[in-house]
């Protein structure tokens, strides 16, 4: 059985916030299995929990925005994708403010804090989404797709083309494989977690002008918006996404019309002999 997973202690960090300017610490924290991922507004006079779920998300273009009966956070999208990449599925995020801190910028140092905490595996089956047919969105020439795939694959094509950028060019990146989710030399993340690598196959549309560290610096951030955007399914996905020119409003509205769709996807859980089930 492929059991569901938490951190194993309460580590804390202290950044800056984007918008406010001011210091924000936040502390994550061993959550029950079931219990996803859970933010906990701890600047509040009552402190609030938002669930980090499709259902709470709001349309941002710029930014993952999570809201529950009134209360949100904001820039919540590196943390989610560093514990998706993590394989952590259950956990508690006290947040001193509206919005998650800026440590060092982009999911590196969330993934550092999880990796510190160390990772405790709990008695209870971890629930994949599997992509049974293709289920596409489109906006003009951008779009974003999820079809079935043995896996979990990420494929951006042509993300620098931008009206007025004079990009023509595409390009195929972001694949995972059954390897560490990223290696030592790329060091934006963790080591190993069991569920995957990112390999950045080619990038010839990012211009010639800029250097090799940019350019993967680049493609590194493109493929962490997805990958926050698709963790608020709440489950591990099994299936291929590819997107063109997408960001979080697209990949938002690519979810929920999945999910509409019952005939496109069901949930499966693993038995002891890496079986996959139905839940009954």
């Amino acid at each position: 059985m492929i059991r569901q997973r938490t951190i194993k202690r309460v580590i804390r960090a202290t950044g800056t916030g984007f918008h406010s300017g001011h210091r924000v610490s936040v502390t994550l924290r061993p959550a029950a299995a079931g219990s996803g991922i859970l933010f906990r507004r701890m600047d509040l006079r009552h402190p609030a929990l938002i669930e980090a779920s499709l259902e709470n998300s709001r349309e941002s273009g710029a930014e993952t925005i999570l809201e529950q009966d009134g209360i949100r956070i904001a820039s919540s999208g590196q943390l989610l994708a560093a514990l998706a990449g993590m394989g952590i599925d259950n956990v508690c995020v006290d947040v001193t403010a509206s919005e998650l801190p800026l440590i060092g910028g982009g999911a590196g140092p969330f993934a550092y804090l999880v990796q510190s905490a160390g990772v405790s595996e709990q008695n209870a089956p971890r629930r994949f989404l599997r992509v049974r047919r293709r289920v596409r969105v489109e906006d003009g020439d951008r779009y974003a797709l999820l079809e079935p795939f043995d896996g979990f694959r990420i494929t951006l094509d042509d993300a620098l083309a931008q009206a007025g950028s004079g990009l023509d060019r595409r390009y195929s990146a972001m694949d995972f494989s059954a390897v560490p989710f990223v290696s030592e030399e790329q060091g934006a993340f963790a080591p190993d977690n069991g569920r995957g690598s990112v390999a950045v196959r080619h990038a010839e549309a990012v211009p010639e002008t800029l250097d090799s560290d940019y350019r993967e610096t680049f493609l590194k951030q493109r493929l962490l918006i997805s990958l926050g955007d698709l963790a608020l399914l709440g489950r591990t996905l099994i299936g291929g996404f590819t997107g063109r020119g997408t960001g979080r409003v697209l990949n938002n509205r690519l979810l929920r019309k999945l999910l509409a769709d019952e005939s496109a996807w069901e949930e499966v859980i693993f038995d002891p002999d890496c079986r996959a089930v139905v839940p009954g």
